[in-house]
C-alpha cells in the first residue's frame, strides 16, 4: 500500500460524484479507490464500473 492510499480524497473517486469517501474498494483488476458508501454498495453488487478521469 502506498503511503496516500491510506488517506481519503476530498470526493468519490467515480466521476461526477461529490460525496465525501469512506469506504476503499477493492476494483477490477486489484487495483483499489475510494467511494461513498452508495457508490461501493452498488459496484459490490456489480451494477457501476469506475471509468477513468
Amino acid at each position: 500500500m502506498r503511503f496516500f492510499d491510506m488517506f481519503p480524497p476530498g470526493q468519490c473517486e467515480i466521476p461526477g460524484c461529490t460525496a465525501r469517501p469512506e469506504r476503499r474498494v477493492l476494483i477490477m483488476g486489484g487495483s483499489r479507490a475510494w467511494l461513498c458508501p452508495e457508490h461501493a454498495r452498488q459496484l459490490e453488487r456489480g451494477r457501476i464500473e469506475r471509468t477513468h478521469r
